[in-house]
């Protein structure tokens, strides 16, 4: 099996009592498909020591380059449809090679490399906090004079978007004339779908906390939800046949998007298991 694991779980793994047994088994029989966001995420650790015992787990962990950030992923995707292909690089490509290389050395994950790393990872989650703030402040009003018009879950408003489509195509629209210079149809922005399942998962992502986060009429505080990188990671379902994650809120929210998952392509792709770190050690020491 292909295999990914979300940082919480590397971080469950490196705690492990039995860690270097686990890690043993792990490589005897699967493969691990590391992630830049868990390069990202564990450079970004302000604990010197800590850092590089995460980056040294993630090195007996690894085989083969990690997987490229799930945007980039996305931008490929697009470019690879226009052009008529079938296959993109998902992997880290050489404008990235400073990620693999705290990979193969973890000694060269400084000061300088954590407090860059932190900066835009802090950045990234103050901008998605912020944008849902300011989401649920202007429909404030409008959600109050037609509460029957309100989605009871996130799975209703992503089958909302799928269904009407209005609000999805002006935005896809815009970032394939970014990406590749060209018009994109309504009909075309569907077979993009189709064809580039990273893109539906994507803002599937955006749309599970558009709920959680504006749309819900209570408990709708950051406290327990998954965060933007957390919801990215659902851009890594179509290349792996297992990802595991040691976080309650990105477990429940992978869950929900991976049924997404089962649906789309053409054809419709495997459906990944979503095990949270408890269940996946269990079936490795079984």
């Amino acid at each position: 099996m292909e295999i990914c694991f979300d940082t919480s779980t590397i971080n469950a793994l490196c705690d492990d009592p039995e860690s270097g047994k686990l890690i043993a088994k792990i490589k005897s029989a699967h493969r691990v498909l590391l992630t830049s966001i868990n390069v990202v995420e564990v450079v970004a650790n302000a604990d010197e020591q800590r850092r590089h015992l995460l980056l040294h787990c993630m090195k007996s962990l690894s085989d083969g380059l990690p997987l490229a950030m799930p945007n980039k992923i996305v931008r490929r995707a697009t470019r690879a449809f226009a052009k008529g292909k079938k296959k993109l690089a998902i992997t880290i490509t050489q404008d990235d090679s400073p990620l693999w290389a705290v990979v193969n050395d973890p000694s060269q994950a400084g000061t300088e490399q954590q407090a860059e790393a932190l900066q835009w990872k802090r950045s990234l989650e103050d901008s998605f906090l912020q944008s849902h703030r300011d989401a649920r402040d202007s429909l404030r009003d409008t959600l109050s004079w037609s509460p029957q018009s309100r989605p009871r879950s996130a799975g209703m408003l992503i089958k909302s978007f799928r269904e009407e489509g209005d609000s999805l195509y002006g935005l896809v629209k815009e970032v394939f004339r970014k990406e590749t210079s060209q018009y994109l149809s309504r009909d075309a922005m569907w077979q993009l779908f189709k064809r580039a399942p990273e893109w539906p998962l994507f803002l599937a992502g955006w749309g599970h906390e558009i709920f959680a986060r504006v749309l819900q009429e209570s408990r709708y505080g950051p406290k327990g939800k998954p965060g933007t990188l957390d919801l990215w990671c659902a851009v890594y379902l179509p290349v792996c046949d297992v990802f595991v994650t040691n976080d309650n809120g990105q477990h429940r929210a992978l869950r929900l998007l991976n049924v997404l998952s089962s649906r789309i392509g053409d054809p419709p792709m495997p459906k990944t298991r979503v095990l949270k770190y408890v269940a996946f050690r269990r079936v490795l020491v079984e």
